[in-house]
Order: C-alpha cells, then sequence, then structure tokens
C-alpha cells in the first residue's frame, strides 16, 4: 500500500441538503481520479458509497461511507454523508474527523434548511460550496450565488463559472487560472468569447474580496496594480482556511462536468492534516477516534479510524480500557463509544 505523509492528504466531507447529489459526484470524482473503472449511478443501485440494502432500496444515502482516491500525488479521503434529518448523526461523525467540507447546494432549488443545518454544524472546517445539477432545467448559478451570498454573506465569491445552461452545459471558466475547462476536451482551454464579460465581472467579485484580507494586496488593488495569480492563490488559501472565504464552484456530476476544479481546489484550498491544530503529529502516544464501527457479514465488525498522532499497529494499547488490542477492528464498541464521548465533550 501506498504512503503518503500528512501534508499529501485531504480528509473532505461532503454535506448538503438532501438530494443535492453528493453520491453521484462522489461517483464522478472516484471515476475521474481513476479509482474506479466504471461510473455507478444511484438509480441502478450500484455507486461505490451506496452499498447497503436499505440505502439501495430508499435510492439514497443513510450511512457515512468513506473512498480513497488520489489526485496529482495526494490522497483525498471522501467522506460521503446522508443529507435527510434523519440520519444527522452520520454528518456529526464525518465533522469530527474531516480538515475540510465540500457543502453542496442544488443549482435549481438554491440553499434549503438542510444547508443551513450542514453550515452550522460544520463550525469552524474550512469549505468549498459547489453548485451541482448545474446541467438539469432551470439551474440558475448567479441566482444561487446571490442567495449564498445573502445567506452567509460576502465571504461567499466565485471561482467557477459554467459555461452554458441546462442542455447547453459543455464545462466551466476556472476564474482563478482564467482558462476553460470543457467536458469534451482534454485540459485547459481558452474562456469562449460570449462568455468573457460574466467572466471579467466574476473575478472581479473574487479579486476584491481575497484582496480586502491582506494589507499590501489591497494597496495594490487600490492603485489599480495587477494582482497576480500565485499573490490571489495565497490568499484565497489563507481566507478559506481562516473561513473568511468561501469560493463556489459549479458543476454537473452526472455529467462529469467541473470535476477537474473541484479536486484542484481541494488539494490547493483546503487543509492538510499538517494545518491543523487537531491534526499534527507530536510523534508521542497514538491518539485516535473510532468514528464508526459497522457490521460486515462477510468480514464481521469493521471500523473506521482516524489517527490524530502516534502510529496505529496491530499491538496498540486503548487509552480508555488499558489493554492492547490484536488488530484496529477488535476494539469493543464500548471503548469506541467512550472515546467518542469523551472527544466531543472537549
Amino acid at each position: 500500500m501506498k504512503e503518503y505523509a500528512p501534508a499529501q492528504l485531504r480528509n473532505v466531507g461532503l454535506f448538503s441538503h438532501g438530494g443535492a447529489g453528493k453520491t453521484t459526484l462522489s461517483e464522478a470524482l472516484l471515476f475521474k481520479a481513476g479509482a474506479i473503472t466504471r461510473m455507478g449511478t444511484v438509480e441502478d443501485g450500484n455507486t461505490t458509497m451506496d452499498f447497503d440494502p436499505e440505502e439501495l432500496k430508499r435510492t439514497m444515502s443513510v450511512s457515512l461511507a468513506v473512498a480513497p482516491l488520489e489526485w496529482q500525488g495526494h490522497k483525498i479521503n471522501l467522506m460521503d454523508t446522508p443529507g435527510y434529518a434523519d440520519f444527522y448523526g452520520e454528518v456529526s461523525e464525518a465533522v469530527r474527523v474531516s480538515d475540510g467540507a465540500l457543502i453542496l447546494v442544488d443549482g435549481v432549488a438554491g440553499p434549503q434548511v438542510g444547508t443551513d443545518a450542514v453550515w452550522k454544524r460544520a463550525g469552524n472546517l474550512p469549505r468549498l460550496i459547489v453548485v451541482n445539477k448545474m446541467d438539469r432545467e432551470n439551474a440558475d448559478y448567479r441566482g444561487v450565488l446571490d442567495s449564498l451570498r445573502e445567506r452567509y454573506g460576502k465571504g461567499v465569491v466565485p471561482l467557477t463559472f459554467p459555461i452554458g445552461k441546462s442542455d447547453t452545459l459543455s464545462g466551466v471558466v476556472d476564474l482563478l487560472e482564467g482558462k476553460a475547462y470543457a467536458a469534451s476536451a482534454q485540459g485547459p482551454q481558452d474562456i469562449p468569447s460570449a462568455e468573457q464579460p460574466t467572466v471579467d465581472q466574476l473575478r472581479e467579485m473574487l479579486v476584491e474580496s481575497a484582496c480586502e484580507l491582506d494589507d499590501d494586496l489591497i494597496n495594490k488593488y487600490l492603485e489599480g496594480e495587477e494582482i497576480t495569480s500565485q499573490e490571489l492563490t495565497r490568499a484565497i488559501q489563507a481566507g478559506v482556511r481562516e473561513q473568511k472565504l468561501f469560493p463556489v464552484l459549479a458543476a454537473a456530476g452526472s455529467r462529469s462536468i467541473g470535476l477537474e476544479s473541484i479536486l484542484d481546489a481541494i488539494l490547493q484550498l483546503l487543509p492538510s492534516p499538517d494545518d491543523t491544530e487537531e491534526g499534527k503529529d507530536n510523534g508521542e502516544k497514538l491518539g485516535a477516534l473510532i468514528f464508526k464501527t459497522v457490521s460486515d457479514p462477510n468480514i464481521g465488525r469493521l471500523s473506521y479510524v482516524r489517527v490524530f498522532s502516534g502510529t496505529l499497529n496491530p499491538t496498540a494499547t486503548c487509552g480508555t480500557c488499558r489493554r492492547a488490542r490484536t488488530s484496529a477492528s477488535a476494539r469493543s464498541s464500548t471503548c469506541a463509544a467512550r472515546t467518542r464521548s469523551r472527544r466531543s465533550a472537549s
């Protein structure tokens, strides 16, 4: 198994109101990165994240699911959560072990009650917003962007913009790079001339909001000097990690549009475990949290563990019950519950 340094890891939770398309987007991202060889659908019941019989029956997520992918030499652990309030405990589990969040918003409905709930529950997590389902009829990126800014403040800024709409959606424009990413082409392309006025307007919004967070950049901006892409990227990265900026990306998961920009933004803007206080490894005792335990009919009880410090090995000692365990999955449910309770209270 390939090993990754903490700086090469991204632990990302996917959250939204029910029906915004998290599972479909997760499947598309996994396929885009080559983690899976075919892209399943929720309707066919063959997606990577939805595998529980109850999920297949309901055609919706009811449990937290985790899947890794590799992008540009980094490992991204995606945590797909249910969007319906009945399963809100799964959202809390993912928030506890995530270093950053993707908040999905329906491109037609815009922010909803469930969006407000997960936005509040995300707490101090740096986050990106994805306006999904931009291929649907009546999808309105600008309308959703305005609603998000009205709801969550002027720190909500555009990062990618859709080319076309509904049936004519063909790709996205990356406002940071000043390039277009078309579904029918590999790599960045020139921005279509018809989209340039809108792109100029939205990029100005992005630049102004980012420069306001940096004294040197705001002086350059007010004096009319050019802000380089490197300077802008650093300012946006700092704003995201300080929870002062919330970039908005456009996507259509079912048509694999906008995926490259999302993956790039996760690497560039969301923090690694090295960038968070809780995730820093002091090189001493094992510090880990079993955040979910499930029973599998084939392999028995399976526990998902987030390691915060030290090394997890077959002879690791449980700090709660002071007994060595033969494997991580062999820890008792009582031990896991106690650990979770203590950490939630801290």
